[in-house]
């Protein structure tokens, strides 16, 4: 005799266990707090606070949990689910060889956005009839696209474009729905194409011009090429001289650049090592480029103007 009324068994992925642990499966760093969440994937709800390498700005709940139970229909909540994972571990789509999986992790907070994208998507499917993913046709899809675009921008358009791609683009993962066989949303359009989105082109900022970038990138790789070296071959020995070089100044009234004769030897500051090097750097020696470094600093302290890199004329002329 048939059971009435019985509650039909949960389903469950071909592709995923639901007792895998999503922080173990994923390529990731966690914060050393054995308290914090260790997810599975067959929770309602994914909590990523365990993770270290997320922004300050996106450690609340909101940001860092996908909340699945958000999906009423039970087979395009576990699509969704076995999509988002794939997301998560580009290794999955990789394995399989599927063409238009993505060949980067998708970030756990931009997880949550495709998760509001994908409720956004479901709802409107079940708002027209439409049961299963499997009915869903291109003309569904042109259908929600006009709603969308009176309701949001067209950026935000293109992103559930591509959205409601993922699963024709992870067809083969899923286990309980899926688009027929070859169906493809607006098949060799981009999402931006779609959703009639243009990118302005260059920045409206002006260019820096050359006779301003030159001299400044000439400048920048002295810094980092040649002078950085010696500064940090000095830091050791920085901190120890410069208190006894503030009380000679203090008591003597010296200048500011050279050090009085009465001051003991021992208390002067090492000489870098690497300062009396000749290695070269874009054909010029660094002590050559230190030398003309300090003959600049000494003409600006001359003139009671801050000093500055030298320019690039300066270095050339060396």
């Amino acid at each position: 005799m048939a059971i009435l009324n019985a509650v039909p068994a949960p389903l469950t992925s071909s592709t995923f266990a639901a007792d895998l642990d999503l922080l173990g499966f994923l390529d990731v760093r966690l914060l050393a707090d054995p308290g914090l969440p260790r997810p599975l994937f067959g929770d309602d709800a994914w909590d990523f606070s365990a993770l270290a390498d997320v922004p300050a700005y996106a450690r609340i709940p909101t940001s860092i949990r996908a909340d699945w139970s958000t999906i009423a229909n039970p087979a395009w909540r576990l699509c969704a689910k076995e999509v988002g994972l794939a997301l998560l571990q580009p290794r999955v789509g990789l394995e399989r060889r599927l063409g238009h999986a993505r060949r980067t992790a998708t970030p756990p907070i931009a997880l949550v956005q495709h998760v509001g994208r994908w409720l956004t998507w479901f709802t409107w499917l079940e708002a027209h009839g439409v049961k299963g993913l499997d009915d869903v046709t291109q003309a569904h899809c042109d259908a929600w696209l006009v709603e969308r675009l009176v309701q949001t921008g067209r950026g935000a358009v293109g992103a559930e474009v591509r959205g409601l791609r993922c699963f024709a683009d992870y067809a083969a993962l899923l286990t309980a729905d899926a688009y027929a066989v070859g169906f493809y949303p607006w098949p060799g359009r981009s999402a931006a194409e779609v959703a009639g989105y243009r990118r302005q082109g260059e920045n409206t900022t002006p260019v820096i011009p050359d006779e301003v970038f030159g001299p400044l990138l000439a400048a920048s790789l002295f810094l980092v090429g040649v002078a950085g070296p010696d500064v940090l071959a000095a830091a050791p020995s920085g901190g120890a001289c410069r208190p006894h070089r503030r009380r000679v100044r203090a008591s003597n009234g010296g200048s500011s650049d050279t050090w009085p004769a009465s001051a003991p030897p021992d208390s002067r500051c090492p000489r870098s090592t690497s300062a009396t090097s000749t290695t070269s750097v874009a054909g010029t020696s660094s002590t050559r480029l230190i030398r003309c470094t300090a003959s600049t600093s000494a003409s600006s302290n001359a003139r009671s103007a801050p000093p500055s890199a030298p320019s690039a004329g300066r270095l050339d002329a060396c």
